[in-house]
């Protein structure tokens, strides 16, 4: 998981006329059995493929988890009540079964086109597919809008933002440097690193280290910062160490770093992510600050400084080959 103090890191495109190129009703590779849509070009297309692999025998699966997620939402008090009662409720109306329903009732469903009509048997029985005929337009549909067009400034976003600026023209801690900190920390990710995942992959982590905390040029001649050197970025909540990148791809009060290293904390398990330096950025950043409207973590909120990494760089610290994958 990401997020703000965590200490472990563990839809289909629309085209111009507002309709999917293509869906193909399809069953996922693994542990789930449900069937789902996935873009295509020109046509819409049922179409069934088999699980490759089971879960562990004491393994659950997604749906299972999701469940269960659901589950814990619920005030403590009543979830004594409830939780039996959901899990009970949820292996009877299991996802094959809710997606049996869902076919039969849905536009091309055998309870709306009879005989003719569309099924999960029929979906799995036809190897190549099951021709749904030609795409039709429904983007006004999802709309929920009242005028149905999509609202790139509403009042309330507009209204917080320009408080924003008047917040910043204060001196508001949370827009403009406060207490000494006084660079702007961002993230950001790297091309053969877009998922933490990858890190665990030996072909996509050879090289030099892509953890690392990008700063201007300007911004580095301040501080007696140096390319290639160890620094420490300490935030209010905590403090790491990475190796600095001058660059001037960056701007001027900004301090980038990406998200999803820091493969040693116990308990991740991973041997190749392991032996990779990196540190945990989410240790920065504070979980009681958030965005407004989405309740999402303010991650490119956090003010930080840098300084020169205290301690001689460790076996640990050192930049070295990613190791072999058993």
């Amino acid at each position: 998981m990401a997020y703000p103090g965590g200490r472990v890191e563990g839809p289909a495109a629309l085209g111009a006329d507002g309709v999917r190129d293509r869906q193909i009703a399809c069953f996922p590779l693994h542990e789930q059995r449900l069937p789902r849509l996935t873009p295509g070009r020109h046509a819409q297309c049922g179409q069934g493929s088999g699980v490759i692999s089971e879960p562990a025998a004491d393994g659950l699966e997604d749906w299972q988890f999701l469940a269960r997620l659901t589950i814990e939402v619920v005030p403590l008090p009543a979830r004594r009540f409830t939780t039996r009662a959901v899990n009970a409720l949820m292996e009877q109306f299991s996802p094959v079964r809710l997606t049996t329903v869902g076919v039969a009732v849905g536009p091309y469903g055998v309870l709306r086109r009879g005989r003719k009509g569309l099924s999960v048997a029929k979906v799995r029985a036809a190897a190549g597919g099951i021709d749904l005929g030609p795409l039709q337009p429904r983007l006004r549909a999802l709309i929920g809008t009242k005028d149905r067009k999509v609202h790139l400034a509403p009042d309330d976003f507009v209204t917080a933002a320009r408080k924003l600026v008047d917040d910043a023209r204060r001196g508001d801690a949370l827009t403009a440097p406060a207490d000494g900190y006084d660079l702007k920390l961002i993230g950001r990710r790297h091309l053969r690193s877009n998922n933490s995942w990858l890190h665990n992959v030996p072909s996509m982590v050879k090289g030099r280290d892509r953890c690392t905390a990008l700063m201007h040029p300007a911004d580095a001649a301040e501080r007696a910062l140096t390319d290639g050197s160890r620094v420490a970025v300490t935030s209010r909540t905590g403090s790491i160490v990475v190796t600095l990148e001058v660059s001037d791809e960056i701007r001027r009060g900004t301090i980038a770093i990406p998200h999803g290293w820091g493969h040693r904390e116990p308990g991740v398990g991973w041997q190749v992510a392991a032996s990779l330096p990196g540190a945990n950025v989410n240790l920065l950043h504070d979980p009681s600050v958030t965005d407004t409207f989405s309740g999402n973590a303010a991650v490119n909120n956090t003010w930080v400084t840098v300084s020169p990494a205290s301690h001689a760089p460790t076996a640990s610290d050192v930049d070295r080959e990613p190791a072999a994958t058993p």
